[in-house]
Parts: structure tokens; C-alpha cells; sequence
């Protein structure tokens, strides 16, 4: 009996949704719409024959980008705490190791991801040659993970290393509780397992971050299609109303008669057309007829003949006033206000207030998710660490990711004149505003304002010497 393929563990339905949703944000639209133009069912008949282009725009990631993501401004503040106080040997270990590998690049486009496939994880190993980690992103479109559904822990995961098509062999790393094995398909199907070692983790390296919820009973979040759907119906609106105004424009000639040929760049010649004289006609194969042509017609008998040009005359204005409609609604549900041609921008701070509250709410809720993922990263970072390097972190310590609060998008010039405001009534200090506008700590804000108040005060020692000097008569030297 031949042994099951492990890659049909990675279930070929969702992966495929992935690939296509991630190719859809990443811009490499053009190739899908040829397959939907393509589709028997929901495409266009003939469409490369009838001359339509295949047109996209990235309203998924217009869309995405918008929608709440928490790398856009600051970074959190990552602090690994022990007995409730921050142990600042094992903070500053960790934010090294972090900025190694460009934390910050990462998790912004992690981001992203997270809020596009709602649950997406992170595969933690360990260079030791090094000394830095290694994050790899997994989702539905290249790995399987198996869970336990008493414990919630993860009992073994599957993921492809390389090789995607069946026409080329692919290896795939099994990890569980005990083992770590790599597994080599080849393109007959045939499988070989070729390398078997313990797990020296302990525990399967695997972290699932979450977008505002954890799902009920799968270990994955169901993906959303609502937005490639749209981003397919407006691509395809595009692609119909360029060909609908081609169409207007260089219309269809029909008449009754038959086309002998045009005068513009066919060749004359006499031709027998069964009358007693052969008849000089212009022959040039397929006929294009343009502006300042002429057409050479050979009407049947008896009929009178006529030619004439036809095209569709659509009024498209309220077709694309629903479909841009259409986005918008879908993008509300994403918690993002899209303003149209003739909406501007509100007029009042409060105004602003109740269209921004959804994301404001939206950012809450993610930041509260990724907290708590940043904190299950955390031990599998300290197991796997801890097994190269013994005693790197404590087992009794603990990451806490804090995020700034989610601001307004207000203008920077009336934002500072709120803080000056602040500050001269008494509301605040200069240490929280460089706490909260820069993301400064609290130590580090203070140096911010002594070295500040110093070059005020040499400055303004300079110019006491300055008009000491004019004073003596010595300031046109």
C-alpha cells in the first residue's frame, strides 16, 4: 500500500485562496483576471479575439493599508519583565536579538498579512553560528498544523521548505513534540524521509498572531474573500468600460452590401465580375476602414444599398458612481472611509472624531491581539533560545509588547499648537510630549529637555555677548 503523500496535509483549497489573495496585495493582479476573463462561467467570451485588455487596480491593498495596521506609526515598546518589575539585562538581550533581524521591517509587513488572512503564524529557529534568530512566516498556503483540542497546544506542524509544483520534488520539515524531520517528495509521489532528529525545543517553535479574534474551535480564523471580490468586480467594470468606450469610439460598420476593398492602401486592379468589361476594384485582403477613407460597395441587385457605423452608447457615469459606491460599503466594513470625488474631508474635529472612531476602536482591538501574541512569541523565543544559549532569559520571565494609543490623523501644525497649549496651562509637560509625540522614555525625554534648555542657554549667552560687543563699538568688527 503506497504511504499518503505528507503535502496533501496542506489543504489545496486554502492555499490556493492565499496565494491568490497575497498576489492580489502585492500588485500581480494581471494574470488572475486572465483566468477570470478566461472562466466559461463569469468571464467574457472570445475576449482576447473582441480586443479586451485585461486592466486591474490594487484596491485590496488600498483597502488594508488603511485599516487599522499598528506598524504605521510607532513601534511598541517591548519590555521583559520579572516579578512585575522590567529586568533591563534580559530587555536590552531581547531588543538586540530583535534588531538583527529588523523587528520593525518585519512586523510591518507581518502586519498586513495578519489583517488580510486573520490568522497567520510565526516559525521561530535559531542561527547559532550567528547568535541571532530566525523568523519565518507561515500561512494556509504553505504549511498544515495539526492542534491539540484539549490543550490549544500544537502537536505537529508541516510546512513546505521548497518546491511547489508537481513537476519538481519538494521537501517538507515535520515538527513535533519530540522530532524534527525532513521529508523530500519527489515528483513521482514517491517520499523519502532523509534526516530524523530530536526536538531539542521541547515544544513545536510555532506562534499564531490573530487579527481581533481567536477562532472558536480551528486553530485558523476563517480567510475573508469579501475584498478580492471586489477588487475582481472593479478590475472587471474597468476592463468592460474601456472596451465599451473603444467600442463608442471606433464603431461597427454594417451594411448589406459586399465590401470589395478601400482606396487607402489597397492596390487597384480589374477584376471579372462576370460582366462583358472586368471592373477596377482595390483588393486588400481584410478591409480597416479610418477617417478620410473610402469604401469600394457592391450592392445586390434590385436592393438599395447602405453602410452604416453602430456602437453601443453607454452612459457609464452611473455604472461607475455604483461600482466606486460598492467599494466603499465593502471598505466600511474594514473600518475604512473612503471619500468620493465630491465628499472632501470633514469640516469639524468632531465630525472627524465619529469617521475615524470604527478604526480608532478597530486599532484597540488588534493592539490587544498582537500584546498578547508578542507574549506567546516570548517563550517560544526563550525555548529555543535557551537551548543553544542555557540561561539567556529566566524561565520566569515575561514580554510585554505596549503599543501607543491610536491618534487621530490630524495636522501636524495644529497638533503642536494643542501641546503648547497643554503645556502652558499646566495640562501636561514637555516630558510627555516627547514621551507621546516621539515615543521617547521617560529618562530618555528628560535628556531630550536638558540638552535642549542647555543650547537655549548658550545661544542666548552669545547674543548678551553680542550686544555687549556693539555696545563697546566692536560689533561692525
Amino acid at each position: 500500500m503506497k504511504q499518503p503523500n505528507i503535502g496533501d496535509m496542506i489543504d489545496l483549497k486554502k492555499a490556493e485562496l492565499t496565494d491568490k489573495i497575497l498576489d492580489f496585495y502585492d500588485g500581480e493582479q494581471i494574470e488572475h483576471m486572465e483566468k477570470l476573463l478566461s472562466d466559461p462561467a463569469k468571464g467574457r467570451k472570445d475576449w482576447r479575439k473582441r480586443g479586451l485588455i485585461p486592466r486591474s487596480r490594487n484596491i485590496m491593498k488600498m483597502i488594508v493599508d488603511k485599516s487599522g495596521l499598528l506598524f504605521n506609526d510607532k513601534a511598541p515598546k517591548l519590555d521583559v519583565y520579572v516579578n512585575g518589575d522590567v529586568d533591563e539585562p534580559q530587555s536590552a538581550k531581547l531588543q538586540e536579538m530583535f534588531e538583527k533581524i529588523d523587528w520593525v521591517e518585519f512586523f510591518t509587513n507581518f502586519d498586513s498579512t495578519v489583517r488580510m488572512l486573520k490568522t497567520v503564524c510565526i516559525l521561530v529557529q535559531f542561527d547559532n553560528e550567528s547568535d541571532s534568530l530566525i523568523l519565518e512566516v507561515l500561512t494556509q498556503q504553505n504549511c498544515a498544523v495539526v492542534q491539540n483540542r484539549l490543550t490549544k497546544k500544537v502537536d505537529t506542524l508541516i510546512y513546505n521548505v521548497y518546491g511547489e509544483d508537481e513537476d519538481e520534488d519538494r521537501l517538507y520539515r515535520v515538527f513535533t513534540q519530540e522530532l524534527i524531520q525532513d521529508i523530500i517528495v519527489k515528483k513521482n509521489g514517491d517520499q523519502e524521509t532523509i534526516s530524523v532528529m530530536p526536538n531539542p525545543f521541547g515544544t513545536v517553535p510555532l506562534v499564531a498572531f490573530h487579527d481581533t479574534n481567536v477562532p472558536r474551535c480551528d486553530f485558523w480564523n476563517e480567510i475573508p474573500t469579501d475584498l478580492l471580490q471586489i477588487n475582481e468586480l472593479y478590475n472587471l467594470h474597468v476592463i468592460d468600460s474601456e472596451y465599451s468606450m473603444s467600442w463608442n469610439k471606433f464603431q461597427t460598420l454594417i451594411t448589406n452590401a459586399e465590401i470589395l476593398g478601400n482606396t487607402q492602401g489597397g492596390q487597384a486592379e480589374f477584376v471579372n465580375t462576370g460582366g462583358k468589361l472586368p471592373e477596377l476594384v482595390y483588393n486588400n485582403g481584410n478591409v480597416v476602414v479610418g477617417p478620410s477613407d473610402t469604401m469600394v460597395l457592391k450592392g445586390m441587385p434590385g436592393e438599395a444599398v447602405f453602410a452604416e457605423f453602430k456602437g453601443p452608447n453607454v452612459d457609464l457615469l452611473p455604472l461607475d458612481t455604483m461600482v466606486n459606491k460598492w467599494v466603499a460599503d465593502f471598505a466600511a466594513d474594514w473600518c475604512v472611509n473612503v471619500k468620493d470625488a465630491n465628499g472632501g474631508v470633514a469640516d469639524s474635529g468632531f465630525k472627524l472624531v465619529v469617521e475615524e472612531m470604527p478604526n480608532l476602536e478597530l486599532r484597540k482591538k488588534r493592539q490587544r491581539m498582537f500584546e498578547a501574541g508578542f507574549k506567546r512569541l516570548f517563550k517560544v523565543i526563550k525555548a529555543v533560545v535557551n537551548s543553544y544559549r542555557p540561561g539567556t532569559f529566566t524561565e520566569d520571565s515575561e514580554l510585554f509588547a505596549t503599543f501607543s494609543a491610536p491618534s487621530l490623523p490630524i495636522d501636524e501644525q495644529q497638533d503642536e499648537i494643542l501641546w503648547s497649549r497643554r503645556i502652558s496651562e499646566g495640562r501636561a509637560s514637555r516630558v510627555d510630549y516627547f514621551m507621546s509625540k516621539y515615543g521617547l522614555s521617560r529618562d530618555e525625554a528628560i535628556a531630550k529637555i536638558t540638552e535642549i534648555d542647555q543650547d537655549n542657554s548658550a545661544r542666548s549667552a552669545q547674543v548678551d555677548i553680542q550686544k555687549f560687543n556693539v555696545k563697546l563699538g566692536q560689533g561692525a568688527k
